[in-house]
């Protein structure tokens, strides 16, 4: 309930606190603490994520979406993010958000390939990919180490490819 709430860790023990004292428990016999309440949040979120990938059955031919997001931070700082979808007309499937660094000595469109490729490994569903749906930037649509052509190679296979000329603000999927 607390993670649907959006309760922090620190909201979600102080309520905790709170509630059984209100109730007229000993809060001193339950563990309350910020770090226990974030153990315990993760484990139930990885129990969540293994329910949802037992769960699905990837689609027999599915368009694998992606796009890069610059997000904020806690700290005031911005991190690159790659959202990844995969699905059909009917029901898409969020696949996952992970963040990257630019600027290393590997490029963009090799980036993205990676964390494409885990992610497609992980949910078990590469298999379905028949279409790719992302922007025209160079890190994908370029003709040697582009996302595109590195998914393709990985995949081992042609797929067809769908680029979006929408502007930036708006995501292509």
């Amino acid at each position: 309930m607390a993670t649907r709430i959006k309760l922090t860790p620190t909201q979600h023990a102080a309520y905790t606190s709170a509630l059984i004292d209100e109730v007229g428990g000993d809060s001193s016999k339950v563990h309350t603490s910020y770090a226990f309440m974030d153990k315990y949040r993760r484990l139930v979120n990885s129990e969540i994520v293994k329910d949802q990938k037992k769960s699905w059955d990837a689609p027999r031919y599915a368009s694998l979406h992606w796009d890069s997001k610059i997000l904020p931070k806690l700290n005031d700082k911005y991190e690159e993010c790659l959202v990844i979808a995969m699905g059909t007309n009917d029901h898409m499937k969020l696949l996952g958000v992970p963040s990257y660094k630019t600027g290393t000595n590997q490029g963009a469109g090799e980036i993205i390939a990676n964390k494409v490729s885990v992610l497609l490994e992980k949910w078990d569903c590469a298999q379905s990919v028949v279409n790719m749906t992302f922007d025209t930037t160079a890190a994908n649509t370029g003709h040697v180490t582009a996302a595109c052509v590195s998914i393709q190679l990985w995949l081992g296979r042609a797929v067809l490819w769908s680029g979006c000329r929408q502007a930036y603000d708006k995501p292509c999927f």
